[in-house]
């Protein structure tokens, strides 16, 4: 960035610069991939292929994996190839969504996705709020 800077000064004259507020809080994810995630993918990782590069089919292995495939699932757009008429659904990008919708409608289908699929314990889903408090305990006063 020094350089960019660094080249404006060169140039001279004056620069106009715009900051962009992004609609989604970073630590959101926090709690999908070290609680959802993390707990539900040894239980559903074979349930779902991976086809690498090499043709060849494998289970899932990563939190990010299973995070392309979840918003593939509820976060998708289709693209259109005008030439040859084909649909293609990929994964649309989850920070697109606002914070509301990513707790409200998002997290909730992940949730309620794995837990069809049996990817928790017989106590279900950890909530936000149950694994907040594991994380970051409170302390008793003295």
């Amino acid at each position: 960035m020094r350089e960019q800077f660094e080249e404006m000064a060169e140039k001279g004259g004056w620069w106009n610069f715009s900051t962009t507020q992004a609609n989604y809080t970073p630590t959101r994810y926090k709690y999908l991939f070290d609680c959802v995630y993390k707990n539900a993918l040894p239980n559903v990782a074979h349930k779902f292929q991976v086809i690498g590069k090499d043709g060849k089919q494998r289970p899932l292995e990563t939190t990010a994996e299973l995070h392309e495939y979840m918003k593939w699932a509820f976060n998708s757009i289709l693209i259109l190839n005008p030439e040859t008429g084909e649909v293609c659904r990929v994964p649309d990008t989850s920070t697109k969504l606002d914070d509301n919708k990513f707790y409200s409608v998002f997290e909730e289908k992940v949730i309620q996705l794995l837990t069809e699929m049996d990817a928790f314990d017989a106590d279900g889903c950890m909530s936000r709020e149950e694994w907040a408090e594991l994380k970051h305990p409170k302390k008793e006063p003295i």
